[in-house]
């Protein structure tokens, strides 16, 4: 857990409400924040994965709760010898810092400054390592990502543009030392700090019966067409087999209705592909285990699928 850049919770519901409900301006502006958050994450874990040879514990997505104040670390390294926080941002274009407030240059429309969230994150952080490892050093930067981002500003050390990354990771190389016990220490209590929920993200209202049904292509959430035993996109060409769409809508249908129960009946609501129970049943009990109570019956994932 938390060793590779997952999806957060609020990432799951808005891509699984796509397409079934629409979406209000700041819902769309929320939505595509967290998809830009996540891609930009992921360039980050791919250039670290490829190159960081030191020996180091990676974690990524930690939600810490530290006496009220929320702090979300998109990726932290504990080094033998230091901890380093990365702040991964992934804006695109010309921006500039004009007196403490971060602006894009074509627009002069202003962004909360990562600076002012680099400095928070580092503060309340400290707070926490200290009180588990004293001695341990911090170190923290924001990284923007995006390949098509220029910043105009005074030099500041702890700013990372993309074309400096790899000088950066060279730099991380050379920490000397193995990790010891105590490091693993310190990375399984701060998994056991990580909060599932953040209290601040405010997720679309939406209830069961008004979501548009149906498997919706992993593309562009058109519903899918069944055609023998193959589900079909008109708009896109996209094809999946009928196993493949009706597991990815429960997954779906799961993430948002985690108090409803998995039944045949749900899910083939759910779906509506027209298909009899007897189908939706034996795909069921195909990928996923069934727990039956007296007469009744639902079905479970073996493991829970937003670890």
């Amino acid at each position: 857990m938390h060793r590779i850049v997952t999806k957060s919770r609020d990432l799951q519901t808005y891509q699984s409400l796509h397409g079934r409900k629409y979406f209000s301006k700041e819902e769309q502006s929320a939505y595509y924040k967290s998809r830009q958050g996540l891609e930009g994450e992921r360039k980050l874990f791919n250039l670290l994965r490829d190159q960081l040879s030191s020996d180091r514990i990676p974690m990524y997505g930690l939600l810490l709760n530290n006496y009220g104040t929320i702090i979300q670390l998109d990726c932290l390294l504990i080094f033998p010898s230091k901890v380093v926080l990365l702040e991964v941002k992934n804006h695109q274009g010309e921006f500039e810092f004009r007196d403490e407030q971060f602006y894009r240059i074509t627009n002069d429309k202003y962004y909360p400054n990562p600076l002012h969230q680099l400095q928070r994150s580092d503060v309340n952080l400290w707070e926490i390592l200290t009180k588990s490892y004293p001695g341990m050093q911090l170190e923290s930067y924001v990284v923007f990502v995006h390949e098509e981002f220029t910043l105009f500003t005074e030099k500041n050390s702890t700013i990372l543009l993309l074309s400096q990354i790899n000088s950066f990771i060279r730099t991380l190389n050379k920490i000397p030392g193995k990790i010891q016990e105590h490091h693993r220490k310190l990375a399984t209590k701060l998994v056991a700090a990580h909060m599932t929920k953040s209290p601040h993200v405010e997720l679309p209202e939406y209830h069961f019966d008004p979501l548009k049904k149906g498997v919706l292509c992993l593309n562009c959430r058109n519903s899918l067409q069944l055609f023998k035993r193959e589900l079909h996109c008109k708009r896109c060409s996209y094809k999946e087999n009928i196993d493949s769409g009706v597991l990815r809508n429960v997954i779906e249908f799961h993430t948002l209705f985690p108090d409803m129960k998995i039944t045949t009946t749900n899910i083939a609501s759910w779906c509506a592909l027209g298909v009899s129970d007897r189908s939706i049943r034996r795909i069921l009990k195909a990928y996923l285990y069934q727990h039956s109570y007296k007469k009744r019956s639902h079905f479970k994932f073996y493991r829970n699928i937003q670890d």
